[in-house]
């Protein structure tokens, strides 16, 4: 079954879309011809067919190229903001090598080997490191 917005292949012909009225049939053809550019000369003429047809139709229209100065004005942004990225890349690298023996006081990251040896020496203390006054509260209670 075709959906439908389908037209069917028989359609897609020089002398159809010449003699075809159809301002709907005409939107089908050229939708489907752009979809599948594989006729360019056969899309030129729908879309010229459509325009004579049905000079509203919102298929028929095309962005407009950019003027010299539109061009200028978006390239000389985009030379700006490369600029601007290119000297905070400097700063940052610049840190971090005047940084680079520069060690935060952060802990390790959570399940690395380091992290883990430190968690298991805090959980067991090592009684003989204990004052005795500490030990000896304990063996009393």
């Amino acid at each position: 079954m075709a959906d439908a917005g389908a037209i069917e292949e028989w359609k897609l012909d020089f002398e159809y879309v010449r003699d075809c009225k159809d301002k709907r049939e005409l939107r089908k053809i050229v939708k489907r011809l752009r979809a599948e550019p594989f006729y360019p000369d056969l899309q030129k003429l729908a879309e010229k067919k459509l325009a004579e047809v049905d000079p509203s139709s919102k298929l028929l229209n095309k962005p407009k190229d950019a003027t010299e100065e539109e061009r200028n004005a978006a390239l000389g942004d985009l030379d700006m903001w490369v600029e601007s990225i290119q000297k905070k890349d400097e700063r940052i690298t610049n840190r971090a090598k005047s940084n680079a023996s520069y060690v935060p006081s952060v802990p390790p990251i959570r399940g690395s080997r380091a992290f883990e040896l430190n968690r298991k020496r805090k959980m067991k203390p090592n009684l003989a490191t204990l004052p005795s006054s500490e030990g000896s509260s304990r063996d009393a209670s």
